[in-house]
């Protein structure tokens, strides 16, 4: 929160961690916590290999930027663990629907919900 306030940017794996099969994961609920407490837009990004599996030295990866979604359309307007929730999966929608893109694996079948 302090290095948003500060004008910085912030970029964070959404899920908490990197995946380690390279396929999305649930979002924490930490990154629609942060946006909410900065009034920050969030800038969906995503990590793309061939087939949706995991990062190797010398493979392509395709680094995949969405459209920034506004805060205020994440709709948190206090600490409503509903709201919040909805917020982190608004944003993963956006990762998962580039992650998609960039792969060509549809995320059902990627077992991923």
């Amino acid at each position: 929160v302090e290095l948003v306030d500060e004008g910085r940017i912030l970029g964070i794996y959404a899920e908490g961690t990197r995946s380690k099969d390279g396929v999305p994961k649930r979002a924490k609920s930490g990154v629609a916590i942060i946006a909410a407490r900065t009034g920050a837009d969030v800038l969906p990004v995503a990590v793309c290999t061939k087939n949706g599996g995991k990062m190797r030295p010398f493979r392509r990866t395709k680094i995949l930027v969405g459209k920034p979604i506004p805060n205020s359309e994440l709709r948190v307007t206090g600490t409503d663990r509903a709201e919040i929730r909805a917020a982190a999966d608004k944003i993963m929608g956006a990762v998962y629907a580039l992650w998609e893109q960039g792969t060509g694996v549809r995320r059902q079948e990627s077992g991923v919900r």
